[in-house]
């Protein structure tokens, strides 16, 4: 069973790596780096708090793409490492909880259907490590999965609440030594990185965790479509307009293959006139009005062109 396990492991894993590399970027990821990685950190500081911005993930990706140069790779690679991390505490909390056997493997095997997280990383691991004495790294931990999504700071919450309750319980007589061990370092560690951030906050943006994950059809053919947009646009420079949602993405791309030809998007109404068209579903019917020539045409979104 360990044999499979392990495999099982290496197989999720090397599957999230080949899309960590070859998946295009998507729309909230072009949002991410055009608000909170491409400016420096001066700039993003004062900002009024949003919850998109996930601080620790942020500065990771900041370091990332600075030693890397910018990728699709080098912009996941922090959710990669936070992703062998679940990894590998999924398999040490199952084996802690469930011995060797088929039911280990079967809790391995539901447990490794999550997407890469470090958020959800380092949560897990507080829990595989209050089964052990070391309650300082436990409780650093959980103020570093909250610090990674604000999503989880009421989960942090709830898990401290709970632990405490059942160590009152079962071991009173140890409960204010634990409590210091595993509480102080949990609160240090979470405020060291929001209390900034949310210092800036905004009641109305603190709700915006909750909304449910947008449906961004378009993500999986936005490679293919800016390489399409390379070829032709080749020694011209050009001006891009795109449908609403989709500047992020041409500007991720702009700073990723460094194409100074391209002029910068300027979120401008596509009632203007451009050389090049990006648009979704939702504008296609510009083709046919405009009378533009299709050099690229994906599931989702189109490329097009100003007829000559």
């Amino acid at each position: 069973m360990n044999n499979v396990a392990l495999a099982l492991l290496l197989a999720v894993f090397a599957l999230h790596v080949y899309r960590a590399a070859t998946q295009s970027i998507t729309v909230p990821e072009a949002v991410a780096f055009d608000r909170w990685i491409r400016p420096p950190l001066r700039d993003i500081l004062p900002q009024p708090y949003d919850p998109a911005n996930h601080i620790l993930i942020t500065l990771l990706i900041k370091r990332t793409v600075a030693l890397f140069r910018l990728s699709e790779f080098s912009f996941r690679l922090p959710s990669l490492l936070g992703d062998a991390l679940y990894l590998w505490v999924a398999y040490r909390l199952s084996r802690r909880l469930l011995g060797t056997g088929r039911l280990f493997l079967a809790a391995l095997a539901l447990m490794s259907l999550a997407p890469p997280s470090l958020a959800l990383a380092l949560f897990t691991w507080a829990i595989e490590l209050m089964l052990t004495p070391n309650l300082n790294l436990a409780g650093i931990c959980l103020g570093l999965s909250a610090a990674s999504d604000l999503a989880f700071l009421l989960p942090a919450i709830a898990l401290a609440t709970a632990f405490l309750i059942v160590t009152l319980v079962r071991e009173p007589a140890r409960w204010l030594a634990v409590a210091e061990r595993f509480v102080i370092p949990t609160v240090v560690t979470g405020f060291v990185f929001l209390a900034i951030p949310l210092s800036h906050a905004q009641a109305t943006s603190l709700h915006l965790w909750q909304l449910p994950i947008p449906h961004w059809p378009q993500d999986s053919g936005a490679r293919s479509l800016v390489q399409a947009l390379r070829r032709d646009a080749v020694g011209r420079h050009v001006e891009i307009g795109a449908s609403p949602g989709l500047e992020p993405i041409l500007t991720f791309y702009r700073a990723r293959y460094r194409l100074s030809n391209w002029e910068p998007m300027r979120h401008k109404p596509l009632t203007g006139n451009f050389d090049y068209y990006v648009l979704d579903r939702h504008d296609a019917t510009l083709v046919s009005e405009r009378h533009l020539q299709v050099i690229y045409r994906g599931p989702a979104l189109l490329l097009a062109r100003s007829s000559p």
